[in-house]
């Protein structure tokens, strides 16, 4: 059985993560004791593993994350996100190759700018994040 170490300050220092695309809590708790330098703030990405709800997304379209202009090598997710048919991808992405990956993936990583060129930061909240459920 392996322990955690647990934090000088503050024990077990846990944290609720939250998933890298979609930015929503997970539903668990995290106990990174001393393997965190300080407190562990309140929220915190720890892998880049889709969260259920949004691996289920990916399974019936395509999950469009927004993130901030300009980080390409390392997507900053905004918290915004959209799901697309197939037959919708096929006509955004036009590079054969891009289409491809995209499809492959269930993902993309839109900036922020081309998001409001698409329209998609007045797209309609699904009926559960509306409180319609």
């Amino acid at each position: 059985m392996s322990g955690i170490r647990l934090h000088r300050k503050h024990g077990l220092n846990p944290t609720l993560p939250v998933c890298f695309y979609c930015g929503q809590e997970t539903g668990e708790v995290a106990l990174l004791g001393a393997s965190y330098h300080g407190e562990a703030p309140k929220n915190l990405i720890l892998n880049k593993v889709p969260c259920g709800k949004c691996q289920d997304y990916m399974k019936v379209g395509i999950v469009l994350v927004c993130c901030r202009k300009g980080t390409e090598s390392d997507p900053q997710p905004t918290g915004a996100y959209a799901v697309i048919t197939e037959d919708a991808a096929r006509k955004l992405f036009l590079h054969a190759k891009q289409l491809e990956q995209v499809m492959n993936r269930r993902l993309c990583f839109i900036d922020d700018e081309a998001w409001k060129l698409l329209g998609l930061d007045q797209a309609v909240a699904a009926p559960e994040e509306r409180g319609e459920a």
